[in-house]
């Protein structure tokens, strides 16, 4: 609907106010066309409710003050102006569930002001979507149209609705269309203060966007009386009784007593949100999924970062939550998950992997939602810069939305603005706790009223808003800065000198270049294995004395090539004696690797073995730690060799394709092995 892109755009053209018109296309990821057909369609609306419209001068776009609460007091009854196909269904679970009365196809068309065919066609839909949780839609003469399912799932559909509704800019509003409709008294902000009081009692702060979700639910289940209780064996009422969600489920339940045979299912959902706690490691069970995931980690990935205190406490209050979501099925919407899938992907591909512990204890696969938000949480560390620039001003750095998101947008802002010293903050309550003396400026996820300078900006951002957005501040604060560059100008003078066959790629190449060499390099997850695994660096030798000597043959190229140092390969050697053989990431495959010190240039090397070297370092005389294949890895940084490794564990989980690679019988049959199954996993990918 286009007022659901309205809402979503006003913010964005507001935020750049008098901006180019070709700035605007690279924010939008658009072209002239679509962006003026964009504004015309806004004026548009504009002008039918009365309202001020855009206007373009110069070249400039020049927005009016108008907020969402704006538009939405002038169209508030008009729901097909802000209500498309998708959102109906959701409002149609939520309509049905929470009507005491008959509902009939007259009812729910009168609801949603479409014909008697339009609702026919979307409860078609609706049978379709509800059916993931088993969850059946009816209609009789004596009670109209209802749902059929176990009490969970009757539970988990209207969470689905609500979740889902949310993540619409008009969502608030539609779920006060349907409390109206039903006559409602839906308690919202009473609950959401509430659960925010006594989470700061019990020193615990949660996920802004689940816990808003959380007390809309609530406040719902508040409302309607639903005809059986969902009973969870997984919960030990007596054990959890001291932990904070239970403390807070405690007081809700007291102060709104209809809730009170909901109570299980509400403690679920809140420990499903629960984001950090005073008492750190209390849960075993986590504690130890966690050890287990960052070994993989640094096995999957090559990469030995810092495994500090504060490292562990936030994965430890990442990994809490989402363990219980998984245990109760609770679903999780990111709304970064495509950019981050798209932009981290060879991250995210090897991060999955390494959540086989957590996937293995709640016996459930994790979603592509909860492994976004794990990768994010690991790229915000791997993409820390450190800088030794004397830094004068003070920013806090606001993401509500978590700690994985509020990693990622620290790393960011970090490597983006080395000038600005950047503090951390959860809860925007806790910004009151601050003092004014202490900070110049405010970079957050999420508007909100201050006396300092508000940026408000998302955790991931393309090469045009980080260029407008250091601009901005700079210039702002008076920083120093090299002089603007503008882009089209120099995609002209290239052009009158050469012909430009990829406009589009340049464009963004020397977008990305001079946004700043240091974050160019993060943006990238560096080069494919069949670029890095040289011909020159694969050897086929017989057999071998142990391990040792192994390693040593096989970084044998990487040293006559000028990749390493001798230092290298002893750093390698000592890491397995250290740690034990975590290299062997798949039966017969070893992938040893050290900490970049001793490294020049990124490169990979490969020994193929025709008589196994055994990697068993103890008595145990594990099979698959007798090992045909080394890929020796020598990284320079933390980010540049992942999509090499990507590919590389595509490699190790397809069995067929390591054993023709143990059988071949030349360098070249070897090589053309690799290339088809890298070749494979790409097709697979897309």
């Amino acid at each position: 609907m286009l007022l659901n892109e309205l809402i979503k755009k006003i913010p964005i053209f507001s935020k750049y106010h008098a901006h180019k018109i070709e700035e605007f296309e690279k924010i939008l990821n658009t072209n002239r066309r679509g962006l003026l057909s964009d504004i015309e369609k806004m004026n548009s609306f504009f002008q039918e409710y009365s309202m001020p419209t855009i206007l373009i001068e110069n070249d400039r776009i020049y927005v009016p003050s108008i907020t969402e609460t704006d538009i939405f007091s002038k169209i508030k009854h008009r729901i097909y102006d802000y209500a498309g196909q998708t959102e109906r269904l959701y409002l149609m679970i939520l309509y049905i569930v929470t009507n005491k009365q008959f509902v009939s196809n007259y009812h729910l068309q009168s609801l949603l002001q479409m014909s008697k065919n339009s609702i026919l066609l979307d409860l078609k839909k609706l049978k379709e979507k509800i059916s993931i949780f088993d969850v059946t839609v009816h209609y009789t003469r004596s009670k109209g149209y209802h749902f059929k399912g176990s009490a969970l799932s009757i539970r988990q559909m209207i969470e689905y609705a609500i979740d889902h509704l949310l993540l619409f800019d008009t969502g608030k509003w539609l779920i006060q269309y349907i409390a109206l409709e039903n006559d409602l008294n839906l308690k919202i902000d009473d609950i959401t203060a509430l659960f925010i009081e006594t989470a700061r009692e019990c020193h615990c702060y949660f996920i802004a966007e689940k816990s808003k979700e959380v007390c809309y639910l609530i406040s719902i289940l508040n409302e309607i009386a639903l005809e059986e209780c969902v009973v969870f064996t997984d919960i030990n009422e007596k054990n959890l009784s001291y932990t904070p969600a239970y403390i807070i489920t405690e007081k809700l339940v007291e102060k709104y007593p209809n809730i009170e045979r909901e109570k299980l299912f509400i403690f679920s959902r809140i420990l499903g949100c629960l984001q950090g706690e005073k008492e750190d490691f209390s849960n075993r069970e986590v504690y130890d999924i966690m050890n287990k995931i960052i070994d993989l980690v640094k096995a999957n990935t090559a990469v030995q970062f810092e495994d500090s205190l504060l490292f562990r406490k936030n994965l430890y209050h990442h990994l809490v939550p989402s363990y219980y979501r998984l245990l109760f099925g609770i679903h999780l919407i990111n709304p970064l998950k495509e950019q981050i899938m798209k932009e981290y992907h060879a991250l995210f591909y090897l991060i999955k992997k390494s959540l086989a512990p957590l996937s293995d204890v709640v016996q459930k696969p994790i979603s592509d939602d909860e492994v976004a938000y794990f990768t994010i949480h690991f790229g915000g560390y791997l993409k820390m810069i450190k800088t030794t620039t004397k830094k004068s001003l003070v920013a806090l750095s606001v993401c509500p939305n978590g700690i994985s998101s509020s990693l990622l947008l620290q790393s960011e802002l970090k490597a983006l603005m080395p000038d600005i010293f950047f503090k951390e903050v959860h809860q925007l309550d806790d910004i009151e706790h601050q003092s004014l003396d202490d900070y110049d400026m405010i970079f957050s996820t999420v508007f909100f009223e201050s006396s300092k300078k508000v940026y408000v900006v998302q955790p991931l951002m393309n090469a045009i808003e980080k260029l407008l957005l250091k601009r901005m501040v700079y210039e702002d604060f008076q920083i120093h800065q090299e002089q603007y560059i503008d882009i089209k100008e120099i995609m002209k003078i290239i052009s009158t000198y050469t012909t430009i066959h990829e406009s589009v790629s340049l464009e963004d190449a020397l977008m990305h270049y001079f946004v700043g060499n240091q974050q160019a390099s993060i943006n990238t997850e560096g080069l494919a294995l069949t670029t890095l695994l040289d011909k020159k660096l694969v050897q086929q030798v017989e057999s071998v004395s142990d391990w040792k000597e192994a390693i040593h043959i096989a970084s044998k190229p990487l040293l006559e090539h000028g990749y390493i140092q001798s230092a290298y390969i002893d750093d390698m050697i000592a890491s397995i004696q250290t740690l034990g053989p975590y290299i062997v990431l798949a039966p017969k495959v070893a992938v040893p690797h050290a900490k970049p010190d001793n490294v020049y240039k990124l490169g990979i090397s490969l020994l193929q073995l025709k008589e196994a070297v055994d990697f068993n370092l103890s008595e145990e005389n594990d099979e698959d730690k007798k090992v045909h294949l080394i890929f020796v890895l020598a990284a320079v940084d933390s980010i540049l060799h992942l999509k090499a490794l990507q590919q590389l564990a595509s490699i190790l989980d397809d069995e067929n394709a390591i054993e023709l690679m143990i059988q071949a019988k030349t360098v070249d049959e070897l090589m053309s092995i690799i290339e088809q199954t890298v070749q494979k996993g790409e097709d697979e990918d897309d």
